[in-house]
């Protein structure tokens, strides 16, 4: 079978725009356009270096619909550090699946900080089922 130079520009450009439509992750982008750094479960511990400005977005199971929620368990230095956002993402598939918490951090200044995360009932901090931590360095 022999397709046409036009058919094949066609069946290219389609590809390309497929391609090119973005990340189904919405990925949380920082004052300069870049995506963020993205941490998930898999990154207990991880230490990330950040410039002033850029962000980090961490992604942790969540049934905030069971009224479970990640937060910040210990006060952030701001100077280096502060939670931009939060938010939720349901589970696509549904059924027994978590969704995602998102928390984003924004690098402010220079420094370090361990943030450490707790899962847990909004109205009981003490009550606490997971921890996350992770290190950011902003230079």
């Amino acid at each position: 079978m022999r397709v046409g130079g036009s058919s094949l520009a066609l069946v290219l450009a389609a590809l390309v725009a497929c391609s090119s439509s973005g990340s189904k992750l919405d990925l949380p982008r920082d004052s300069l356009g870049r995506a963020a750094i993205v941490l998930d479960q898999d990154d207990e511990n991880r230490s990330v270096g950040l410039t002033r400005g850029a962000t980090v977005a961490v992604q942790l199971p969540s049934d905030a619909p069971g009224g479970y929620m990640w937060r910040v368990q210990d006060a952030l230095d701001e100077a280096v550090l502060k939670l931009e956002s939060t938010g939720y993402r349901p589970p696509l598939g549904g059924g027994e699946e978590l969704g995602r918490a998102v928390l984003t951090f924004e690098a402010v200044g220079p420094g370090s900080v361990t943030v450490h995360l707790s899962y847990g009932p909004p109205d009981d901090p003490q009550d606490v089922t997971r921890e996350f931590s992770f290190v950011v360095s902003v230079t």
